[in-house]
Formats: C-alpha cells, sequence, structure tokens
C-alpha cells in the first residue's frame, strides 16, 4: 500500500477518515503514459488487487476517447459482506469529473464476479459520457415521426 503522501487529491487527514476498510492507491505514473487525467483506485472492504488496477487502468483511458477534456476518475471497488447462499457481491461505482458537471456510474452495477461488475460499471459510464459529449456538442438525439400508413378505415372504406 502506497502512503497518504502519495494519494493523490486525497491528504493524510481524508485518508484515515476514510476507514479501516479502504485501500486508496494512486495510479499516477502508470496512469500518464496512458492518459492525461487523474485516476484514483479505492478498494473497499477487500485487498487491493494489481491486476483489476491494471484493467481499470486500461478502461479508464478509453474514456477518454468520447470526452478529451476529462477533470478527473475515481473508481471504488467495494465487497458488500459474506453472504452464505449467494457469496461476495462486488460493486465497481465511478465519479468523472469533466468540464460544467459531475458523472456517475456503476450504482446499480453489482455482481457476483468482480469483471463483470467491472464492465457493467464503464458501459454504464460509456453511455453517460457519449450523452454528455452529444449535449455538449447540442446533438442530441430527435426521433422522427413515424409515417403512418393509410388503411381501408381512414379511406373510408368498409373493411
Amino acid at each position: 500500500m502506497l502512503g497518504a503522501s502519495a494519494c493523490g487529491p486525497f491528504d493524510a487527514a481524508q485518508s484515515a477518515a476514510r476507514g479501516k476498510g479502504d485501500h486508496v492507491h494512486s495510479i499516477h505514473s502508470a496512469v500518464r503514459q496512458a492518459m492525461r487525467l487523474p485516476l484514483q483506485v479505492t478498494f473497499r472492504d477487500m485487498a487491493p488487487l494489481p491486476s483489476l488496477e491494471s484493467e481499470i487502468r486500461l478502461h479508464a483511458a478509453k474514456l477518454e476517447r468520447f470526452v478529451p477534456d476529462l477533470l478527473s476518475c475515481h473508481v471504488v471497488v467495494e465487497s458488500s459482506g459474506n453472504r452464505h447462499h449467494q457469496g461476495h457481491r462486488y460493486a465497481v461505482k465511478i465519479d468523472v469529473h469533466v468540464p460544467g458537471e459531475e458523472v456517475f456510474a456503476g450504482e446499480r452495477q453489482a455482481h457476483e464476479e468482480i469483471a463483470i461488475a467491472m464492465r457493467e460499471a464503464f458501459d454504464a459510464m460509456t453511455r453517460r459520457l457519449e450523452d454528455y459529449a452529444r449535449r455538449r456538442r447540442r446533438q442530441v438525439k430527435h426521433h422522427e415521426p413515424k409515417e403512418r400508413v393509410a388503411t381501408d378505415a381512414d379511406a373510408g372504406l368498409p373493411s
């Protein structure tokens, strides 16, 4: 685990206030190679997984394709309790700051497999960032009215 001074935007007091189950890893040096935005990964109620951190880093780098001027990205991976019948449930929550807005994803993407929870959370974030980019460009989807097919009843003919 990295020291509090390497935890990115959080200082030691904030890090200590998070709780016993939280592990914060800043990936600034590795992230700078793949992406420009500051990335912070937090593990709650579970041990940090280096392989998962690298997957998160790759997924987060892809988010810049939709909004190149992302300001920051915070990913929280959390394990929710010991369930005797169903096992652990993993939730991956993503908080991205973009100019003028904060975008969240992952509130509903909990799963027993951590890889699936992560993929679903990043898919949800991708959709939300695509919507943000469309709003920003003022290219909101407009649905064309459906053409109505004339029927015998419309022409006044008996059926």
